[in-house]
């Protein structure tokens, strides 16, 4: 995040803001930069001094100090894949899945994040549709770019086609290295919550793993086994078998931390990208608002939204008319409905709390357990409710179930 020179320090940006897209490490023409974890394991770029040649590349590529142009969305559409195998295995609608599938038959290359047990979340590159089924689905965690700026920006001056699909913060940190915009460039953002420190979600996986003794293959944040509606964190062992499965905001550490906005970076908090105008050609995420505006008679479940905000991003979409279904909404429907489209995430107020126990045990479970002990409590409440009204209703006869309700709602 920053250098020492003759004993002043010399920032690349302001650290609250630094969102870790390593923008300014892909650009170092002398390697100089790396990524390093901060006291609460988020990762910020280090200068080595002793190979710095103070050429100011890192200070002139990082987005936070160059003019972003953001761009109102031209129109918002729900949208979902025809094939019922993509919209159902996605984490929405399965639109990021065909861009994925179009541009590659176009012969053109894309980037996406896959999750890998020692490594965490990191992009690749994508060359050939075989390489789309680790892509899918969502991962609510840090991904490091991991190099994929100077490949793509190689492709680019090839002529090749190139789709980027990323966080905001990584669709700057891609602009920003360029410097220049490309024609055979199309990005696509994705509304963003916010990203956790890979370390987090390592130390929780391992946990899980100590208590059930497996060792984990693969995980999902929305498992499409269970419906990727409901949130379904799972993890599966070497044999493919699923050891570990815990819902959304239950009594699960990563689930609760993450969606109570407790685990964040620092810059997630004062996200410049969490409005409604938008900096990539194309924006994908959930529709929550979908139906508030206007009458929606189609199932709610798997549907993406889309922002069309450029003419670049409405022709990509238009040449997916045969693989897709879309229709125009609102633009009441998100920008009313969605806060991520509003303001950044707010700090869960135990926040505080979290990062003093993480500093000193540098332990996410014991932090995480002293921050969200009454979220546990309310979690493991309603679960005992849930489960006792089940037993119920197997335990009483249909008859009387049905008897009962008609007097309940008599008074």
């Amino acid at each position: 995040m920053f250098k020492e020179i003759a004993g002043n320090i010399m920032t690349i940006c302001n650290y609250i803001e630094c969102t870790g897209c390593a923008a300014c490490r892909d650009i170092c023409p002398k390697q100089c930069i790396t990524m390093q974890p901060d006291e609460l394991d988020a990762l910020y770029p280090y200068v080595d001094e002793h190979k710095c040649v103070n050429c100011g590349l890192c200070v002139k590529t990082c987005p936070n100090n160059r003019n972003i142009e953001y761009r109102k969305p031209q129109k918002v559409w729900v949208a979902w894949s025809n094939d019922a195998s993509v919209r159902k295995n996605s984490a929405s609608g399965g639109i990021a899945y065909e861009l994925y599938r179009y541009w590659l038959c176009q012969g053109g290359v894309a980037v996406g994040v896959v999750y890998e047990r020692d490594k965490g979340c990191h992009f690749v590159i994508i060359e050939k549709e075989d390489d789309l089924k680790q892509v899918q689905n969502s991962k609510y965690t840090f991904s490091d770019t991991d190099g994929v700026y100077k490949v793509l920006k190689e492709k680019l001056q090839a002529e090749t086609p190139v789709l980027f699909i990323g966080m905001p913060c990584q669709v700057a940190g891609f602009y920003g290295f360029l410097k220049k915009d490309y024609s055979n460039l199309v990005t696509v953002d994705i509304i963003c919550h916010g990203m956790s420190p890979t370390s987090y979600l390592q130390q929780h996986i391992e946990s899980i793993e100590m208590k059930k003794k497996q060792h984990t293959s693969k995980l999902f944040f929305r498992d499409p086994k269970y419906h990727t509606y409901t949130y379904a964190f799972t993890l599966y062992n070497l044999a493919d078998k699923e050891f570990y499965n815990r819902r959304v905001l239950t009594t699960d550490n990563y689930q609760l931390g993450y969606h109570r906005a407790l685990i964040y970076r620092e810059n997630c908090y004062h996200c410049r990208y969490a409005q409604k105008e938008r900096i990539a050609d194309l924006t994908i995420g959930d529709f929550s608002g979908l139906g508030k505006y206007a009458d929606f008679s189609k199932s709610k479940h798997n549907v993406s939204c889309v922002f069309q905000n450029t003419d670049r991003g409405a022709d990509l979409l238009g040449k997916l008319e045969t693989k897709i279904y879309k229709e125009e909404r609102p633009e009441a429907e998100a920008f009313e409905v969605e806060q991520q489209l509003k303001a950044p995430s707010i700090k869960h107020p135990r926040r505080i709390v979290f990062e003093n126990v993480y500093r000193e045990e540098r332990n996410y479970e014991k932090a995480a357990d002293a921050a969200l002990s009454r979220e546990k409590y309310n979690a493991l409440k309603l679960r005992i409710v849930i489960e006792m009204k089940a037993i119920i209703r197997l335990l009483l006869p249909k008859r009387f179930m049905q008897i009962a309700r008609s007097v309940l709602c008599r008074n």
